[in-house]
């Protein structure tokens, strides 16, 4: 059948699908599709054709949800899209980004400062892609962008008129965050759906909890995290909440930093695992 025998509504109802084979023509359906996901940020001509195109974005997408990609949309694949489309967790952060669009100097030059919402979603790349998945990790990456803003030690001190934010997340003398880097594809293109179900609106844990950080950091909200006390190089039973560290470091870092008498005692230290995984700290 063609793509045009179908409208979007009736393909989200579970009849047809379109795909590049069966683009004899123009399809309002096909056009809904594709201003869809044009709003959500990928890169697509809204012309109500299914061409090659129309195929890698759709392929796209099925992968960012975590679904087989095809390239065809059938009833799967514009439920989801139909249900990502009004959410903000894909309207205002995280639309795809080249690798001449993000990077140090972008963000040192102010590309994401333009208003609140550019700030977090510049941050919100940053945190997701520094620990993809572990919630606890995001808000540490969180805790620390938020101290070193107030430590010149750990920002840029050009640019004058770029925000706190862009000069931390963004420093390269030395390198703070490599997910700042141009290569990274999970800050350019996170994957916003990936571990989402139709409970979560298809919105991946990870990413929604890293935005969440980031509108905190951006709102002067307070964050908080708990894990288990580390005193040295051993992680205790004791869990403690802690939200004042500027460092979060690998454990073997970490030790590195204890035999080298680096650790501030002063200030407590926190791991997210019994075993030793990151650890929430300060240099000294």
């Amino acid at each position: 059948m063609a793509n045009s025998d179908y409208t979007f509504s009736q393909v989200l109802a579970g009849t047809g699908y379109f795909s590049r084979s069966g683009d004899t023509g123009f399809s309002q359906g096909v056009k809904d599709m594709q201003q869809y996901l044009k709003n959500i940020g990928y890169d697509i001509d809204v012309d109500g054709r299914f061409g090659p195109g129309c195929e890698a974005c759709v392929k796209e997408f099925q992968g960012e949800l975590g679904i087989t990609q095809d390239g065809s949309a059938g009833p799967g694949t514009i439920l989801r899209l139909n249900t990502v489309r009004s959410s903000t967790y894909y309207t205002k952060y995280g639309h795809r980004l080249e690798s001449s669009e993000w990077g140090y100097d972008n963000i040192l030059n102010g590309k994401f400062d333009a208003n609140n919402d550019t700030k977090i979603d510049m941050l919100a790349r940053i945190i997701y892609a520094e620990h993809t998945n572990n919630t606890d990790d995001q808000k540490g990456t969180a805790i620390v962008i938020k101290n070193r803003t107030k430590n010149s030690g750990y920002y840029e001190s050009g640019y004058p008129n770029t925000s706190i934010w862009a000069r931390v997340v963004g420093m390269k003398n030395p390198i703070q965050y490599a997910s700042a880097s141009a290569s990274t594809t999970n800050a350019r293109k996170p994957l916003r759906g990936y571990l989402g179900d139709e409970d979560t609106g298809f919105v991946d844990p990870g990413w929604k909890n890293a935005v969440d950080c980031a509108k905190a950091l951006i709102e002067g909200k307070s964050i908080s995290v708990t894990g288990y006390v580390v005193n040295g190089k051993t992680v205790s039973s004791t869990r403690a909440a802690v939200s004042n560290q500027l460092n979060q470091v690998g454990w073997d870092h970490y030790c590195s930093w204890v035999d080298a008498n680096h650790i501030n005692t002063a200030v407590k230290c926190i791991t997210f695992s019994r075993t030793g995984s990151n650890v929430v700290c300060t240099y000294k």
